[in-house]
């Protein structure tokens, strides 16, 4: 089950480019051209293994992510890609951060009355509640919500998401 995501990520040491042509070669072999996709993919040794490959905007909050660091609208993008119409001098990046994004979540089972955070997100999204929670993590419907944030680094900006997730308070009661 994912617990974070984070948007630019760079794995250094010259991989970003060795993954980046890696997953373009796939992308061409499948002849998916001029259109979103979701690309998952796990890295072992220096060797990229693809997961997925779906034509589609990914889920989990990274389009969130993207627009959050870069301004750039995912949703645009593929409307404008799947209309045919061109968009590269439309869609310029606005500004550049790291964003990141922690997962909310208890292990405990009950019906969740409040989620309270520290005050210090930049964005927070939470389920509608109350919300009865089975305490397993299984899926991402068993996620109460996400808080996002930026910073000037992937680092900074996943301690500080790790932080306000931590420090989370969620009250389960009766309705």
């Amino acid at each position: 089950m994912e617990l974070a995501h984070i948007f630019p990520y760079s794995f250094g040491n010259g991989l970003d480019d060795d993954i980046c042509q890696t997953l373009i070669g796939c992308l061409q072999a499948l002849g998916l051209k001029n259109c979103v996709a979701h690309v998952e993919f796990k890295l072992h040794q220096g060797q990229v293994f693809v997961v997925e490959i779906n034509p589609r905007l990914a889920g989990d909050m990274i389009v969130d992510l993207v627009r959050t660091a870069c301004g750039v609208d995912m949703g645009k993008i593929a409307y404008l890609s799947h209309t045919g119409t061109p968009w590269a001098a439309d869609l310029a990046i606005n500004h550049t951060c790291h964003a990141a994004t922690a997962y909310l979540y208890s292990e405990q089972t009950g019906t969740v009355m409040t989620v309270r955070t520290d005050g210090s997100e930049q964005d927070l999204w939470l389920r509608p509640l109350p919300r009865y929670n089975t305490g397993n993590l299984t899926s991402s419907d068993d996620r109460l919500g996400c808080v996002i944030a930026t910073a000037d680094t992937w680092q900074s900006a996943l301690q500080k998401t790790q932080h306000i997730a931590d420090t989370t308070v969620i009250s389960f009661g009766e309705i």
